[in-house]
Order: structure tokens, then sequence, then C-alpha cells
């Protein structure tokens, strides 16, 4: 206890048998991302949506690497947290859509049964699974998403998905990280116990190598690894609300939810 007890990793490590990462020296959000502000819930337990508000879920969707994070905003409550409460990542596994779609799918329905209500759900992707086309398939990532998962909807019981497209514009991966500082920084964004992969990559998401004068740009810009992911799909949400309204996190009403039309 002793020659642990001013390092909570190695103390998480050597005492409580736990295997906790240790975040990279250099990860972007190592400085604002603090377990005891930010991570809520236990081992058994974590963060549960609130059936006043829709559920949204970041997609970052891939041939080989997909993550899709569950989110709410809590508006009302103090800085109106966004918290993350569920996800869906796999990273290095060929998993096709007629694979991913009805595991994502299967999840909503959990939600939808565990909170014994019928969710809106708001899907976010970035635009680029809306224009680039694959040749092996001869279609779009969300074109597909979005066929596959009218084919499921009655098996499932609930609407189809429905993308919506994060604005993409030069540096809106720096702006997505400066806006998911700040949330960590206001305790705006919550993350479930429930939820080991994104704080992996709150841990070790790390930015592009600086050169030898420093660019204060790359600092906000992420190294492409199996953490961007997680970054990515959870960002497209923030940004989205950010730069199109905050109409879909008020809550449900049927006049309010018609939303992205």
């Amino acid at each position: 206890m002793e020659a642990v007890k001013t390092d909570p990793i190695e103390e998480a490590r050597m005492v409580r048998g736990e295997w906790v990462d240790r975040p990279a020296g250099n990860a972007i959000f190592a400085p604002y991302f603090n377990d005891a502000l930010h991570l809520k819930g236990d081992a058994k337990k974590g963060l549960i949506p609130s059936t006043k508000y829709p559920i949204i879920c970041g997609w970052d969707p891939g041939s080989v690497n997909n993550a899709i994070i569950f989110m709410q905003n809590i508006v009302g409550a103090e800085n109106s947290p966004w918290i993350v409460f569920d996800e869906f990542v796999t990273i290095n596994q060929k998993l096709p859509y007629t694979t991913l779609v009805p595991l994502v799918m299967r999840k909503m329905a959990y939600w939808n049964r565990k909170m014994g209500h019928e969710f809106k759900y708001v899907h976010i992707s970035d635009n680029s699974a809306f224009n680039q086309f694959r040749a092996k398939t001869g279609s779009y990532d969300v074109k597909d998403i979005e066929a596959i998962s009218r084919d499921k909807a009655d098996t499932f019981k609930m609407e189809p998905i429905r993308m919506r497209a994060c604005p993409k514009f030069n540096g809106s991966v720096e702006s997505r990280v400066r806006i998911t500082i700040a949330k960590l920084q206001d305790d705006g964004l919550l993350l479930s116990t429930q939820c080991p992969e994104v704080k992996k990559m709150f841990r070790n998401l790390i930015s592009e190598r600086q050169g030898k004068t420093y660019d204060p740009n790359l600092a906000y810009k992420p190294k492409r690894s199996a953490y961007v992911h997680a970054f990515d799909a959870l960002s497209y949400v923030l940004l989205y609300h950010d730069a199109i309204s905050t109409r879909f996190s008020q809550p449900a009403t049927a006049e309010i939810m018609d939303i992205g039309t």
C-alpha cells in the first residue's frame, strides 16, 4: 500500500488485482478525463438512459473497424450533460453489415425492453458514409445500413435506421476534439462504467507526431489507431448537435422529434 499510494493505476493493479490501462503520456484527453468526475457506475451497473429524451447513436462504420456509441443529452440537469451509456466497438474484425446492423438493433431493442419505453433513436455518421462508394457491394455504407434495417424492422419491432450526416469541413476533426475537451472540462460528458472501449479511447488516443517546430493544430489532430473509431462515433454526435441545432435533445414530444427532414 505504501509503495503505490501515489499511483492510483499501480494501486488498482497490485492491490485490487485490476488490469487498468495507463494513459499514454501524450494522450489528447488525459489532462481532462478524470475517473472520479466523468466515470459513473460500478462493475455491475452503469448509467441508464432517461425515457424523457431520445437516444442518439454515433456511427463510425467500416469494413474491419466499427464503432456505434449510444448517448443522450440530459437537458435541464446541471450543465445539460451528455451521457454515454452503451457501446458497440469491433476492431480488426470483418463484420458485414448484414451481421452488424441486427446486432445494433438488438441493443436498441434491449434498451426499449429494459426501460419499458419505445425510444426515439437518432443516428449520426460522418458524411463519408453517405458518399463513399463500395465497389465490392456496388453501394454506399448508409444505403446498405438503412436497407438492412428496413428488412429487420419487423423482427425487432422498431422503426428502420435512418442516418443523418455530421458536417465535414476543413478543420472538422480538430473541432470535434475541441468540443469533446470542452465537454469534459465543464463536466458536460459523463461515461458509464459499462463502456470500456470509450474509456480506453479517452486514456490512449494520442495526437499526430510533432515535428521540430511545434504546430498547435497537430495537438488536436488524432493519430489513426484502434482508439480513433470510438472517438469519431462519439464526436460526430457532439459536432452535429453543435453545428445543426439543439432540437433533438429536447424532451421527446412528437412535434419536436420530427427532425432532420
